[in-house]
């Protein structure tokens, strides 16, 4: 397929003709091997974002796509394999018929799509022969950038483990410069800069193996792979390639993480080697292989959240009329000294209040803008609610490619501010003060170096 680095409208209809068709072969082939007319519609949408998303590659920094990406995969997909048998946990099963489920999601997830779409910003579209362009040329005059702030993300990741609670965030935030510092290499002439990036990611993933948490680890090679294909010129298959190489790679973390977790790996590289010979190269005749693929189910499978709330509410407890968002708003917008009631992000209250599950201390679950959606406004409210969402995306974006007429290089720092943003399990709580404090925080970085050490960053 041919890879469309232009808007000219001669191109856009073709495209969407191959797009459509090809979601519609993949529901077709879901709904020959037994799944539902409504899996078939899921499974058709997850497809055509999936190849929006791959599209996008190399022409922009698909933010948007990544969102809607996740949705569907962790909203529909993971839902069509629950519904298809492939997930028997206790808990966390789907609460509600597919027919009950499935239209007001697939109903919320195109409402957002209408919405992120319907002020686009003509800039986005020629990231790559305009905005590419100004950053390389920029960053040619000061070739050290990329290793000075790697070097400054991996200080303040050792000075945030001392950071009272208060803090921490901040610095967890400047700790993550580090890779921001790896995407200014991907751009930068520098000969060394693929051995430093390899570098630094491989220690981001010693880093997860050690702690079995490997969500970073997966949100930023997503990240700086953006980057990577913008500066790459790939196929539309060799790309997809790519995509389906990261799920292997992500399933394959899945099964690792399992093993840690249960105490039957170690959480190191030499650990996570045995994994792979006995339990991926089939060198061993691993039982749990099924336990592991429906944990992987499970973790893709955030539509079970949903459809607990939209079993929980109305029938056990009240819609909450806008009240979490009312709190979210208040609570971004005014500091805690003036808000001494301010809610905790995490998500654990929100998921507790709208499902009715007690959760450990040491478990964080969020109940997603679609669940927190419905909590608050019911189903029409809740699609409602998701428009709204998307084209405050929208804005944001729009904003950030507006500053980069003045300053191209702020481009390189979305990633650190949407980080949180585009899971598809944060809340409203979680994203405002994510997005806030992240755009507050990258404006400061910026000041500082231009203002004071008179560095054009």
């Amino acid at each position: 397929m041919e890879l469309i680095t232009n808007y000219d409208k001669r191109y856009k209809y073709p495209f969407f003709v191959k797009a459509i068709l090809f979601s519609f072969f993949t529901g077709i082939v879901f709904y020959i091997l037994g799944a539902s007319l409504l899996s078939f519609f899921a499974v058709l949408l997850t497809t055509y974002f999936l190849i929006l998303f791959v599209n996008a590659l190399g022409n922009n920094i698909p933010i948007i796509e990544i969102m809607l990406l996740l949705c569907v995969l962790q909203w529909l997909l993971g839902p069509v394999l629950a519904y298809a048998g492939y997930n028997n946990h206790y808990k966390y099963y789907m609460y509600i018929t597919e027919k009950e489920y499935f239209p007001f999601v697939i109903l919320g997830i195109l409402a957002f799509f209408t919405g992120s779409i319907l002020v686009r910003n003509k800039r986005e579209k020629y990231l790559k022969p305009v905005y590419l362009e100004k950053i390389t040329n920029h960053l040619k005059s000061s070739p050290y950038l990329g290793y000075s702030f790697i070097l400054f993300g991996w200080v303040c990741s050792l000075i945030q483990r001392f950071m009272p609670g208060s803090l921490n965030f901040i610095f967890f935030l400047l700790a993550n410069s580090m890779y921001i510092g790896v995407i200014y290499l991907l751009l930068q002439p520098s000969r060394l800069k693929w051995w430093v990036t390899g570098s630094v990611l491989f220690l981001l993933f010693l880093s997860s193996l050690q702690s079995s948490m490997f969500h970073g680890l997966l949100l930023w090679l997503t990240f700086i792979s953006l980057y990577f294909f913008s500066i790459k010129k790939y196929s539309f298959q060799r790309k997809l390639l790519f995509i389906f190489l990261g799920i292997g790679f992500a399933y394959i973390i899945q099964i690792a993480k399992w093993e840690i977790r249960n105490g039957t790996a170690q959480g190191n590289l030499s650990g996570f080697v045995t994994v792979i010979n006995d339990k991926v190269l089939g060198e061993d005749d691993y039982d749990d292989t099924e336990t592991a693929t429906q944990d992987f189910v499970v973790r893709l499978n955030q539509g079970w959240i949903i459809s607990r709330i939209m079993y929980y509410i109305p029938v056990e407890a009240p819609f909450v009329d806008g009240k979490t968002v009312k709190d979210a708003i208040s609570s971004t917008l005014l500091p805690r000294f003036l808000n001494p009631g301010k809610a905790v992000v995490g998500g654990k209250e929100y998921f507790e209040l709208f499902t009715g599950f007690v959760l450990l201390s040491s478990t964080s679950m969020g109940a997603s803008l679609l669940g927190e959606g419905y909590a608050n406004f019911g189903y029409t409210g809740a699609i409602v609610f998701m428009f709204v969402i998307g084209l405050f995306y929208r804005f944001a974006l729009n904003t950030i490619y507006k500053i980069a007429d003045k300053y191209p290089t702020v481009i390189l720092w979305i990633p650190l501010i949407f980080l949180q943003v585009v899971k598809a399990e944060s809340d409203l709580l979680r994203v405002l003060n994510h997005l806030v404090k992240a755009s507050l925080l990258v404006f400061l970085i910026y000041w500082v170096c231009y203002k004071v050490f008179k560095w054009r960053i």
